[in-house]
């Protein structure tokens, strides 16, 4: 056999020997010329499969690490997103756009806790809230005041805020918060053994065991929570604004005020009402309003629309919010509580403002009228942010909506 033949039957059998790489039949040319370097080959080739293999081993490990520590930081980065505070935003629906917010107001969480009836009125306020929140879907929860019953509740009573905070983040919905006359009233009842101070006030009453500093951290604590503490040199704690987006420009405002109460008196200062027009001054949109006591211009009279049941508990000083809210030409309405027995709304001398009352929303406090809220809805019509418009209606625990 030539030199040239040989040479041509190897590459036929190693051609041979590629294809029935995995078959078990033995290739049948004589190798015995090629076992010397076949065998030399492969034991230098086994350190390189060692190297190569360790390499590999190495790599998966390095990148199992980096993927891991990728994973953690991507994690990382999406709990801080999703702990920025939630935007406020109107909804498209059927060729306008909506903002809809549930003013929650005087539920009174905490009274008599150590009583049975006591909790039982927190559990069914808390059904309550629940089932007119499940309806309704807002946008936005207006806590408007005398969230707890602090001259009756826990000698420290942030734990009803952490409760309530709580209860409402399961709904996914922002809210916002101002404090009421109740909210850090003196403490009434005789505290525990472990309470300080043991001194009694000169009205009879205990000191709170905190303040509405302490009550804001708590609410703030929660990720929904909108609410705000306002500047040192103004009146009261929650003074704040809030913006409503259009697309992706402010279309509307919420001013809250604290009206004082509790460990305040219950007014409105000249220094909110300088704070308030300094505010407004910087970018005038449509807006409304809310504090918890209402001012004399709540009385009600024949154009008003909703019910009466009682008359009302005024602020002690007012420097003047309604003819301040009035001058704007731009306000819709300013919101109050504290008079449980009264939901109506009324026109202020013939202007675009309106003067409301929401609706007893829970179990604590005085009063046997039926509870529930009252909602806004904001609106704009054919996709213009010039003209705001808005309506309202009572939504009682039973489910009935009276248009008011």
């Amino acid at each position: 056999m030539t030199s040239f033949q040989r040479s041509q039957n190897t590459k036929a059998n190693q051609y041979k020997g590629s294809l029935e790489l995995y078959s078990p039949v033995n290739i049948p040319f004589d190798d015995s010329e090629y076992k010397h370097d076949i065998t030399q080959q492969t034991s230098m080739m086994m350190p390189n499969y060692r190297n190569k293999m360790w390499r590999i081993c190495i790599s998966v490990c390095v990148f199992n690490l980096f993927s891991t520590a990728l994973y953690i930081q991507r994690r990382h980065f999406c709990k801080k997103c999703i702990q920025s505070p939630p935007i406020l935003r109107f909804r498209e629906h059927d060729h306008s756009w909506k903002f809809k917010i549930v003013q929650i107001t005087d539920i009174h969480l905490g009274e008599e806790p150590t009583t049975d009836w006591g909790p039982a009125n927190d559990q069914k306020t808390f059904r309550l809230l629940k089932n007119i929140l499940m309806i309704e879907k807002p946008d936005l929860i207006v806590l408007s005041g005398d969230q707890i019953t602090a001259n009756y509740s826990l000698p420290n009573a942030t734990t009803y805020y952490q409760i309530l905070g709580d209860f409402l983040s399961q709904f996914n919905t922002p809210w916002a918060t101002t404090f009421g006359n109740h909210d850090d009233l003196d403490y009434s009842a005789r505290p525990p053994a472990d309470y300080y101070p043991q001194n009694k006030l000169p009205s009879g009453k205990y000191p709170p065991k905190y303040s509405r500093s302490d009550l804001l951290e708590v609410d703030q604590k929660h990720h929904f929570s909108l609410t705000k503490g306002g500047i040192s040199n103004v009146t009261g704690t929650t003074n704040y604004k809030l913006n409503i987006l259009l697309r992706d420009h402010v279309a509307a405002q919420i001013f809250m005020f604290d009206s004082g109460g509790g460990s305040l008196p219950e007014r409105i200062a000249k220094s909110q009402l300088d704070w308030f027009q300094r505010e407004f001054s910087i970018s005038q949109h449509p807006a409304v309003a809310f504090q918890h006591i209402p001012s004399s211009a709540h009385t009600y009279h024949e154009s008003c629309s909703g019910f009466q049941g009682e008359g009302i508990d005024a602020l002690q000083f007012d420097a003047g919010i309604v003819p301040a809210l009035t001058r704007t030409k731009r306000f819709a309405f300013l919101a109050v509580g504290h008079n449980h027995g009264n939901d109506y709304c009324c026109p202020y001398n013939n202007t675009m403002l309106h003067v409301c009352f929401g609706r007893h929303s829970g179990y604590g406090g005085y009063g046997r009228w039926d509870r529930g809220v009252r909602v806004y809805e904001l609106f704009f019509e054919n996709g213009s942010s010039n003209n705001m418009k808005w309506n309202s209606w009572i939504r009682l625990e039973s489910g009935l909506k009276i248009l008011s």
